[in-house]
């Protein structure tokens, strides 16, 4: 049986809160620990019936919060930078594109300008860019110094998480 502790769980929520797990991924994990009969927590087999990115978070800071840790959906909020290492590899990967990361952080208020890095000035700079690809290469070397120390937190958990959930 899989025991998570109040970290991993922690961490989970943050990916699936962030669609950078998908609540799906973590149905299925669910059913295939229920099929296998390793399960006896309550939460899990509620967990298996959720079907939004905020009902399985909720649940699963729930759980964190039942053991005695208090962790609140605002703080998911608070994680902008956690935000932009999952977008970061969602490009990484070829999930999208460098325009629609540039985009989808700025439609985040609290993200437009973070840390010293304004990113609606590198979607602008990027979109009149006449060498969009030279552009790209530079903007995204950029960000992965700015942001290397979440990526590369956000990437160990993926792989810690991926021994147990099997990702779509």
């Amino acid at each position: 049986m899989v025991n998570f502790d109040s970290n991993l769980l922690k961490e989970l929520s943050v990916l699936v809160y962030f669609d950078y797990i998908k609540p799906v991924d973590c149905v299925s994990w669910c059913d295939s620990m229920i099929l296998e009969g390793g399960v006896s927590e309550d939460w899990i087999f509620e967990l298996s019936l959720l079907k939004t990115n905020i009902e399985v978070a909720t649940r699963l800071m729930k759980e964190v919060n039942s053991r005695g840790e208090d962790f609140l959906l605002s703080e998911l909020s608070d994680t902008g930078s956690y935000y932009v290492a999952i977008l970061y590899l969602k490009y990484s990967s070829d999930e999208i594109s460098w325009g629609r990361f540039l985009r989808m952080i700025c439609q985040k208020e609290e993200l437009k300008c973070y840390s010293w890095v304004s990113f609606p000035n590198l979607y602008q700079n990027y979109m009149d860019s006449t060498s969009p690809k030279d552009t790209e290469f530079i903007q995204a070397q950029l960000i992965y110094e700015m942001f290397e120390e979440d990526i590369l937190g956000v990437k160990r958990v993926f792989l810690v998480l991926k021994r147990f959930i099997q990702v779509s």
